[in-house]
């Protein structure tokens, strides 16, 4: 995801963004419309993952410095959301009060 990220992201752009949100995120360059794309075709390639492996993906995501990877992140947790066993609220805590959001 990096990798694909990086090779259609554009330098310039990123930097308009990383002043934008004040430098507390790295960026790739890309905007929602390409970022859209990516992700629609990273998620056709890849199974989404389920349980622990879901959780451990999540906060991988959410742990890059990039904002484009920490969305993905966001994104493959809500597709499943509603079927979420009840302890991962717990995980969702910590993601609502850990992340500058």
């Amino acid at each position: 995801m990096r990798d694909t990220f990086r090779a259609h992201g554009k330098p310039d752009i990123a930097q308009g963004q990383m002043a934008y949100m004040r430098h507390q995120f790295d960026f790739f360059g890309l905007k929602m419309p390409a970022w859209t794309a990516l992700t629609k075709e990273i998620s056709a390639q890849n199974s989404l993952p389920e349980g622990e492996d879901l959780t451990t993906s999540v906060r991988q995501c959410i742990e890059d410095e990039h904002l484009e990877i920490q969305y993905f992140g966001l994104q493959i947790l809500e597709k499943p959301l509603k079927k979420l066993p009840a302890e991962s609220i717990l995980f969702l805590e910590e993601l609502i009060q850990t992340r500058p959001w």
